[in-house]
């Protein structure tokens, strides 16, 4: 665990004053898991400290680099830093009592309650199809099953932002994006496109964090 905590602070009331009422009565003690710490999970990051999400979770094995970031919420003098690293450095200079838990590796089935356990939302934002498929079905079954997963699929090139939404899959799992145009595919991905597909991310967290029906 690292960051601060305890009492509400007058930086934290003054950097929360334009939100939301519910965000501020509820999310100071909420966690938020972010698997992949990307183009999507880096920007989700930020809109959560932004939004004053007490605590968050933040799990990749990558190192940034250059070609990260036309899309991701780093910077040059960030490349070659490992991604949690880098990211937790930005986040606190957004909410400077963020507590922020790192763990610098890859999502396994065997280590996702581990890893997730805690939290009361996660944010899916890997790249890889097969990556997508062992969290969701991590999270189908016992001990995560109920646990809320808010995952990505289709946001790469650039075609219209009206064709991105979010769909329930199962009661407790949801998909942002347009499900069809693949980010890492031949048609690339812009950070207009992705940020979109992050804000439904990041909406999504806030809702339910705030006990709003997720869609």
């Amino acid at each position: 665990m690292q960051g601060g905590g305890g009492n509400v602070s007058s930086d934290y009331l003054e950097l929360t004053a334009r939100n939301p009422p519910a965000l501020r009565d509820v999310v100071q003690c909420k966690c938020v898991g972010i698997a992949g710490c990307g183009g999507l999970g880096s920007n989700v990051a930020v809109m959560l400290a932004r939004a004053g999400v007490g605590r968050l979770a933040l799990v990749d094995d990558d190192a940034v680099a250059l070609s990260n970031l036309n899309r991701q919420h780093f910077f040059r003098d960030d490349i070659g830093k490992r991604k949690v690293d880098a990211l937790a450095a930005h986040l606190r200079r957004c909410n400077a009592e963020l507590q922020l838990t790192l763990h610098a590796g890859r999502v396994t089935e065997e280590n996702a309650a581990r890893l997730f356990m805690p939290c009361d939302v996660v944010v899916e934002a890997f790249d890889g199809i097969g990556d997508k498929a062992m969290i969701i079905r991590a999270f189908g079954a016992p001990p995560l099953l109920g646990k809320p997963l808010v995952c990505a699929s289709g946001l790469g090139g650039l075609h219209s932002a009206n064709a991105i939404r979010t769909q329930s899959l199962t009661p407790t799992i949801f998909v942002c994006g347009d499900t069809t145009h693949d980010g890492c595919g031949h048609e690339g991905a812009c950070a207009a496109r992705v940020m979109v597909v992050a804000g439904h991310q990041a909406l999504v967290t806030l809702r339910i964090l705030c006990g709003m029906p997720a869609v």
